[in-house]
């Protein structure tokens, strides 16, 4: 099967909290990834237990992420 190159999907642009978990989309390519505990969904993915991220899914998530950005780069609130 042919490796798939999967963009930065991450928020550098947002401070976050010692505490807080840093947003990164990538949890949306595979199934199940968004109802993932935060904590632990990046071990799940590096394992293969959620599978491989579906390709289907790939501009729709860019597109989130590109308007997220924007919207975050033109001054709106990370709690928005």
């Amino acid at each position: 099967m042919l490796d798939l190159h999967i963009p930065d999907l991450t928020f550098p642009m947002v401070s976050y909290g010692r505490q807080e978990t840093r947003w990164d989309l990538r949890i949306l390519l595979y199934k199940g990834g968004g109802k993932a505990s935060p904590r632990t969904v990046f071990n799940q993915i590096a394992a293969g237990d959620l599978g491989r991220p579906l390709v289907e899914r790939i501009e729709l998530v860019l597109r989130l992420h590109e308007t997220m950005t924007a919207s975050l780069v033109g001054g709106a609130s990370k709690t928005t």
